[in-house]
């Protein structure tokens, strides 16, 4: 049986135990220190260096220095070897005369060797100082050439601008002159659409009352003239008619083998479509102008809203004209479809042969 006692002393505090990051930390700052200790004994081994070569050029200056002494010295002494006096008076001179000459031009060589490496020394900052000049009169001279070009490149900016006001200016003109011309053009085709045409033994003239183009009033009055068509009548129209909702929709297909107007090798045709009887003739309808062709397909549908009970009385008059810019619209053929027995239910495509323009308009037109 033992009796417990009181401790003795304190507890040793042992180190605590490393984990990975704090060797990682460690290890990587002793990386840190080799790394500035490298450094730093560069730093010193260059500046070693550059001490020692700095020695050694001095050095060499030294010698060079000497070595230019000593030749200076001989050559001093063999121009007075050589040295001819034939002269008795100049054989009498003292002798102390050349070597004070000599010592004259040691000394004075002895000068520009004693001012030599001073020269040596300032030449490195002579230099320094002109590369530094011409540095700066490359930056001068390329700054000067960059605002030239920029100077030029405004320059030519602006005159394209100008160039292309101008073009703009020329076409609006150009334009306009072309558009006064066609006015003019189609103001003498109005005088000319509006004189007396005789129909039917009387005379109707044509007044520009009604709605339309210019163009459509020359091509409607040139269809009522009694004179025969200069473009002998070739071809053939195809069209769909459909009577469906209270609406006759007449669908132009296209048409095949249409005659050129004088002087050209193709037209410009387009349909139009009269619903008659059409006394206040209200019911004018047209496609839109194919281009340079005379084989056109149109493919579009011009609707009548008309009771069907009024079908049985009325004719469809389909015309082809040739769209002239600047002259009268030229006729290319015609065709008349009586709707009384036509069938406008099955929607089947109809061929009709065009013909030439009939003498005798209707009454009620």
């Amino acid at each position: 049986t033992l009796n417990l006692q009181e401790k003795d002393s304190e507890p040793v505090n042992l180190p605590a135990k490393l984990d990975g990051a704090s060797l990682r930390e460690a290890a990587g700052a002793r990386a840190v220190a080799r790394e500035e200790m490298e450094y730093k004994e560069e730093v010193e081994e260059e500046e070693e260096e550059e001490r020692q070569r700095m020695e050694q050029d001095a050095e060499q200056q030294k010698e060079q220095e000497k070595q230019k002494r000593e030749e200076t010295e001989r050559k001093l002494v063999e121009e007075e070897e050589k040295k001819d006096v034939p002269a008795e008076e100049e054989q009498k001179k003292p002798e102390e005369e050349v070597p004070q000459a000599a010592s004259a031009e040691v000394e004075a060589a002895s000068e520009d060797m004693a001012t030599a490496p001073k020269q040596a020394d300032l030449e490195p900052v002579s230099t320094e100082q002109e590369q530094g000049q011409n540095a700066r009169e490359q930056q001068e001279q390329e700054q000067s050439v960059r605002e030239q070009q920029a100077k030029q490149e405004e320059e030519d900016s602006k005159q394209k601008l100008q160039e292309e006001e101008e073009e703009q200016r020329r076409k609006q003109e150009a334009d306009a002159q072309r558009r006064k011309e066609e006015q003019e053009e189609l103001a003498r085709q109005m005088a000319a659409a509006s004189a007396e045409i005789p129909e039917n033994g009387r005379k109707k003239t044509l007044g520009l009352r009604r709605a339309g183009s210019v163009r459509s009033v020359m091509s409607t009055a040139s269809g009522f003239a009694n004179s025969a068509s200069v473009v002998e009548v070739t071809g053939s129209v195809t069209l769909v008619l459909k009577y469906n909702n209270k609406k006759l929709e007449v669908h132009v297909v296209r048409c095949e083998g249409l005659s050129a107007p004088p002087k050209s090798s193709t037209a410009d045709p387009y349909v139009k479509l009269y619903l008659l009887p059409d006394p206040k003739k209200q019911t004018k309808k047209k496609t839109k102008a194919a281009s340079k062709t005379l084989n056109p397909n149109f493919t579009e549908t011009l609707t009548y809203k008309v009771p069907e009970k009024e079908l049985a009385g009325r004719t469809l008059w389909v015309s082809v004209w040739d769209n002239a810019r600047l002259s009268q619209n030229m006729f290319l053929g015609e065709v008349r479809i009586d709707l009384n027995g036509t069938d406008v239910s099955s929607g089947l495509p109809k061929t009709l042969n065009l013909q030439e323009k009939v003498a005798d308009l209707p009454s009620d037109w």
